[in-house]
């Protein structure tokens, strides 16, 4: 005998939830605009560009691969809420994600995440000037290639070669480079 139980997948995401304060303070009504332009040739069947964009913006918010995106809102009622499928429906496979990304473009994704620099801080959840409302002002802002960027510090540490064990550690604002970190380090620093 089976049993059947009526569930709403509205229910099953707490009101606290990330991802619902998340859709409560960015307005996608204009990005829906934009991606209806690509809908006549979406190529995507059975998945609405819509769907498949707050795929991406799941991705972004959760660092997570198409791999893994794919398995996340497989196996995730939040992230299916968020990216609205209901929790029956077939999800898309990591290739689509990576397909709709390149269909998008860079420009195109860059234009939205401006848009939502623009609305968090119209809404004063976000400010520019860092110095301003960071706590720590010895933390500085550090790069690590041409899109790694991050506020904090960066860790310095000298390794024996013979034992392996750690000499010394040294600890300078993120914006330090590398080559004079290590003459916090080395006795014979370059």
């Amino acid at each position: 005998m089976y049993q059947v139980e009526m569930i709403s997948l509205d229910e099953l995401v707490p009101a606290s939830h990330n991802y619902r304060k998340f859709k409560k303070i960015w307005n996608l009504k204009s990005v829906g605009k934009q991606l209806r332009k690509l809908e006549k040739d979406n190529p995507y069947k059975g998945y609405g560009l819509p769907h498949l964009f707050k795929c991406l913006l799941l991705q972004f918010m959760e660092d997570l691969s198409d791999r893994e995106l794919e398995r996340y809102i497989q196996e995730n009622t939040a992230a299916k809420w968020f990216c609205e499928f209901s929790l029956s429906e077939k999800t898309p496979d990591f290739t689509v994600y990576c397909e709709f990304r390149k269909r998008l473009g860079t420009k195109f994704l860059s234009k939205v995440f401006a848009e939502l620099r623009d609305q968090l801080k119209a809404q004063g959840l976000m400010n520019e000037v860092l110095p301003e409302v960071a706590t720590d002002k010895q933390a500085r802002i550090g790069c690590k290639g041409k899109n790694k960027f991050w506020f904090g510090y960066k860790k310095h540490t000298s390794v024996d070669m013979q034992s392996g064990l750690i000499n010394k550690v040294a600890v300078t604002p993120a914006n330090v480079l590398d080559p004079k970190g290590m003459k916090h380090v080395c006795s014979a620093a370059l």
